[in-house]
């Protein structure tokens, strides 16, 4: 609606009040300026419904005013029939319930209350609409900058009471106990907090013998498959005694003097001789030491189900480096996460740069963990792992092989290899793609067998181009979208060292350290 007076000058209105106003169409639009909106009054038609406007200025008539009524949604949304009327008289209290009446008569508003003050006021004001609407969009645009959050523990102000349980029934208090230590280890230190503050001091005590000792053999055995105490979870009295105890006795005292630096550590163990040796064993080696407890040849054991999908994309060059934030979604097969009932929670995949961070990152649901790290030995998280199992089942082949997401690290790694090595010669990109997966130089037998298992696949698509298409659009994602963009015979070629690269992928030796 618009106003004008005398030689078509425009009369600004400032205000909108109406009887009724259908939901999201209140009579403030009509006067918004804008043609997409206006007033309108369904589930009350055929009835009387009027509306008031005022004028942002007081007003001579000296040649009346034209009022210009658009109305564009359709023939039975139309006025029926009409009046204007115009008034010197105030028309704010026009349109007010006594519901509001009553609110305004009130000293002390409580929250519904100034909510229904709220809407009424707002209802009449366009300009205050578009403002409140800004205010909202920039509110959401912050909450998305707001950085993720986590629950922390807190100490109490007053500590509760604890009781031993009698027989463990907690409805059966017994002795109060109070903070305390092992009496076994060394004695707490009186200037210590009562707090895990001073239990996480007393740990790093150089007095105490446990920490450090438990830390480097859980690295230890990271590295060689087992630790120096083959328990790590138990070094009492009672467990197998250390293959090597004076290392691990120097290698805890190294820890504590370099001011706890587990990268010292880590660089000490990596750049030993006893780790950089061969991993090939014989006859002798393995009736004497079939365990290799003594550490007669180097370590070699499949890779923990996270570094297994980290090390794959890696190699392809899709592994996301970024740090922190909240967990991802990768690829997962459809349903894992239905569940009876309304209002369960759905799994959607990431399409970005999230679909291919560190398995650190991917989200945890106990009741369905994450399919492939299962395949590998993860746990579920039901209960407390000291130690992974370390299988080697079918199950982790046909992982590797048709999991979607060990396709598109294939399909990633066939890509990179043609860009860095070209189109021109074949035996470089297979010999690039296996030196990528297994970190060395392959030998010319074994690029002979890639190169054989390459022709078999070129042959196939070249004669099922319906293949080449259903192979590479299945598992084209934001990183690989330039795939789209090759010629057929580009294409053919890339069908076919995927295939390749997804066998290298699902090689021991890439799966093994």
């Amino acid at each position: 609606m618009k106003a004008e007076k005398g030689e078509f000058e425009a009369i600004s209105l400032e205000g909108a009040f109406a009887d009724f106003s259908q939901k999201n169409w209140e009579v403030g639009k009509a006067i918004d300026g804008d043609q997409k909106t206006g007033w309108a009054i369904g589930q009350q038609f055929f009835k009387d419904h009027w509306a008031a406007f005022r004028l942002e200025t007081p007003l001579e008539l000296s040649n009346g005013i034209r009022f210009l009524l658009d109305q564009n949604y359709g023939r039975g949304r139309t006025i029926g029939r009409f009046r204007l009327l115009a008034t010197s008289d105030d028309v704010k209290t026009l349109g007010i319930s006594d519901e509001i009446k009553n609110i305004l008569t009130l000293k002390k508003l409580n929250k519904g209350q100034r909510k229904k003050l709220d809407v009424f006021l707002n209802k009449g004001q366009p300009e205050l609409i578009k403002l409140q609407n800004r205010i909202a969009n920039l509110q959401k645009k912050l909450a998305a900058l707001k950085p993720p959050t986590t629950l922390v523990m807190q100490e109490m102000d007053q500590p509760r009471e604890t009781f031993k349980l009698t027989r463990g029934d907690y409805l059966n208090p017994g002795k109060r106990v109070d903070f305390g230590v092992p009496s076994v280890l060394h004695s707490w230190n009186s200037d210590l907090p009562n707090n895990r503050l001073g239990l996480a001091k007393w740990m790093v005590n150089p007095d105490n013998p446990l920490l450090a000792r438990v830390a480097v053999n859980r690295w230890w055995a990271s590295y060689f498959g087992r630790g120096l105490m083959a328990s790590g979870e138990d070094f009492g009295t009672q467990s197998d005694p250390a293959s090597h105890p004076e290392l691990l006795d120097w290698l805890a005292v190294e820890l504590m003097e370099s001011g706890w630096s587990r990268k010292h550590i880590h660089k000490l163990i990596v750049m030993s001789s006893t780790f950089r040796q061969t991993a090939q064993s014989n006859g002798d080696l393995n009736a004497r030491d079939p365990e290799n407890r003594l550490l007669s040849r180097g370590p070699r054991f499949r890779m923990p189900a996270e570094m297994i999908r980290d090390n794959a994309l890696a190699i392809s060059g899709l592994l996301s480096r970024k740090m922190g934030g909240p967990p991802v979604m990768p690829f997962q097969p459809n349903d894992i996460w239905r569940t009876v009932g309304r209002n369960g929670p759905k799994w959607n995949a990431a399409k970005n740069e999230d679909r291919f961070r560190r398995g650190v990152y991917v989200i945890w649901r106990r009741a369905a963990p994450y399919p492939s790290f299962v395949n590998f030995d993860a746990p579920d998280r039901a209960a407390c792992v000291i130690e992974r199992p370390r299988s080697n089942t079918p199950l982790q082949a046909l992982t590797l092989l048709n999991d979607q997401a060990f396709i598109e690290m294939a399909v990633a790694l066939a890509s990179t290899v043609t860009h860095s090595k070209g189109t021109g010669e074949l035996r470089a990109q297979l010999a690039y793609a296996m030196q990528r997966c297994v970190a060395r130089v392959p030998e010319s037998d074994e690029v002979d067998v890639l190169q054989e298992l390459y022709q078999a696949e070129l042959s196939r698509f070249s004669d099922d181009r319906v293949a080449v298409d259903a192979f590479l659009n299945n598992y084209i994602v934001e990183p690989l979208a330039g795939v789209g963009a090759l010629t057929p015979p580009e294409r053919i070629h890339l069908a076919a060292l995927s295939v390749v690269c997804n066998v290298l992928l699902n090689l021991d030796e890439t799966i093994n350290y």
